[in-house]
Parts: structure tokens; C-alpha cells; sequence
């Protein structure tokens, strides 16, 4: 065998008959290829973009391998994501004889997950499927360690939220108290970075984002005399879930 590119070769061969006579060389008429190297996964990320998403939201995961890959049996291939209490598992969409796979994810109500990513290592299971490079060599299946860069989560910021937040409280007027002066700013606390809505009936009359769990709101028109009823017109929105009061 005469090695022309590393992992190409071309086989040659000659005749020699009884008498010790002998032919000319003849090549063969390609490169036999030998691939020992298995394929393995160089990383996960996803096409939706970073944010908060709700239920019923779809999101795509790819996973790469460092060579095009052949899978078989693909029902029974798929990729367990951490979502909390109940660990969901991304199904295999396409990408057979390419060096990407795309799985497929549906957010399902119960699902939270403050920076989506896959459940361990091995979380890409094949059961009784396959994911071979075209020599048959089977693919290492483990995944980046979840703390780097090429993890899921390394690469995206994805946030899932089903739970409804727990709702704003005013502290400031006080509720029921009489003031002396037109108010200017209303003030109280809530979940950690929610955004705050601010009504006096049905008419929004400031927003804000809370700074931690408090939040403060200066009015463009300060309420002047008057009655109010504020205490019912705070709303809080969270990634994407929210509560109205």
C-alpha cells in the first residue's frame, strides 16, 4: 500500500506466473479511505435567540459533531434538557449525513429554567438507533461539560418561565392615608427584576423595572386632590408570564 493523503490510499498489485515472470504494477482505480477516528459532539447551541420564554414556545437545539454523521433509527434518538422539577427531552428533528443535528424542544406548563441547558453529559441518548460516520465508526456521544463556552448554556441565554409572579405590593403612599401634598412617586416591592405597571383604574400612569425586589415609579402628572385607588392597579409581567391585580 503507497499512502498518498494521510488517510487515502491506493492499493497496487502485480502477477508473477510459475516460472517467476512477473507483470507490470496496476494501481487501483481509487483511493481506498481508512477512518478510524469516531466522530464526537464539538458542541450545542441553539438558533432562538436569547430571552424569556413561555409555554408553548419551540426551540431548536443543535448539536455538532466534528465530522458528518449517518443516524438510524431516529425515533428513538433524543436529548434530555433541564427544565426543574420534570426534565424534558428534545426530540431528533433532521440532519442525517451532515455534521449537525437538530433537535426539537416544546416548553410544557411546569417547565423553569433560568439558563437552559442539557441535563449532564450524557444526556444524548440513542437507545436503540445509531450515529455512525459513513467508515461505521459509532459517535462518542458525550456532550461539553456544561460549564463551558460550547455547552448550551454556554452559548445561549435562554430563559424559560411558566410560574406566574407573585404580585407587587405598594408601600408608598400608604394605602388608606390621607396626604398633604399632590404625590409624585409611588414605591413598593416585588419579584426580583420584574417589571412594574402602574394604573389608576384602567389608564397606565407609570412603569418601571424593579431594582432587585423594589421598584420606585415618579409620575409625569402627580396626583393631585383626589381619591385614588392604586393599590388594584400595579401589574407585574415576568419573562413570560405575568399577574395583574
Amino acid at each position: 500500500m503507497t499512502g498518498v493523503t494521510g488517510n487515502s490510499y491506493y492499493g497496487c498489485v502485480q502477477g508473477q506466473d510459475a516460472v517467476g515472470l512477473t507483470s507490470a504494477w496496476v494501481s487501483s482505480a481509487a483511493a481506498i479511505l481508512v477512518d478510524t477516528v469516531a466522530p464526537v459532539v464539538s458542541s450545542v447551541t441553539s438558533t432562538k435567540a436569547d430571552g424569556a420564554y413561555p409555554v408553548g414556545t419551540v426551540i431548536d437545539i443543535n448539536v455538532l459533531f466534528s465530522k458528518t454523521v449517518i443516524v438510524t433509527s431516529p425515533g428513538q434518538i433524543g436529548l434530555l434538557l433541564e427544565t426543574g422539577s420534570t426534565d424534558r427531552t428534545a426530540t431528533y428533528v433532521s440532519g442525517s449525513n451532515s455534521n449537525t443535528l437538530l433537535f426539537r424542544y416544546t416548553v410544557q406548563a411546569g417547565d423553569n429554567s433560568s439558563d437552559l441547558q442539557y441535563q449532564s453529559t450524557s444526556a444524548l441518548t440513542v437507545g436503540t438507533g445509531s450515529i455512525k460516520d459513513s467508515a461505521n465508526s459509532v459517535a462518542d456521544l458525550t456532550l461539553p461539560a456544561t460549564g463551558l463556552a460550547t455547552s448550551l448554556g454556554g452559548s445561549k441565554a435562554i430563559v424559560v418561565d411558566t410560574i406566574d409572579p407573585i404580585a407587587p405590593v405598594i408601600s408608598a403612599p400608604i394605602n388608606a392615608s390621607y396626604q398633604t401634598a399632590a404625590v409624585s412617586a409611588v414605591s413598593g416591592s416585588s419579584e426580583a427584576n420584574a417589571v412594574i405597571e402602574l394604573r389608576s383604574g384602567s389608564t397606565v400612569i407609570g412603569s418601571t423595572t424593579a431594582v432587585g425586589t423594589s421598584w420606585s415609579i415618579t409620575l409625569a402628572s402627580p396626583l393631585s386632590d383626589g381619591s385614588y385607588s392604586l393599590r388594584n392597579s400595579s401589574r407585574l409581567r415576568d419573562f413570560g408570564s405575568e399577574y395583574g391585580d
